[in-house]
């Protein structure tokens, strides 16, 4: 790799930093079975901050599913997305997870096998003292 040791291992962790970027992307935005056949869009919950009309449920430690404003329905969410990454000019980790999540709703709009719904959630939350 190179006669010094020191840029050696810099260029080991280099190396083993790209590799695990490209495979944390892919779980930046996934599809989660949740019943037969049934589909949350999970979100890296670290990665997406700020899509209007859109709140993230937290599924897990890093991990939220899309519940989108009432009368939304996938359209919206990618408009959502769309705008946001307007907003996002520099290069960016964020930036490369939304274009993810784009690139992922437009190919789910048009895969005949999905059949996007929009549902309603009701979340209660305890109230503090």
């Amino acid at each position: 790799m190179h006669s010094d040791l020191g840029w050696a291992i810099v260029g080991l962790v280099e190396t083993d930093r790209r590799a695990n970027h490209s495979a944390v992307s892919e779980r930046d935005v996934q599809l989660v079975e949740v019943g037969a056949q049934q589909f949350l869009i999970v979100v890296n919950s670290r990665m997406f901050h700020s899509l209007a009309g859109v709140q993230m449920v937290p599924f897990s430690a890093t991990q939220a599913f899309l519940a989108l404003e009432p009368g939304r329905g996938l359209g919206d969410l990618e408009l959502a997305v769309m705008d946001r990454l307007a907003k996002l000019k520099a290069a960016s980790r964020e930036r490369r997870a939304i274009q993810h999540l784009a690139s992922e709703l437009r190919k789910w709009r048009l895969d005949k096998r999905y059949e996007p719904q929009a549902r309603s959630i009701i979340i209660v939350n305890k109230r503090r003292r």
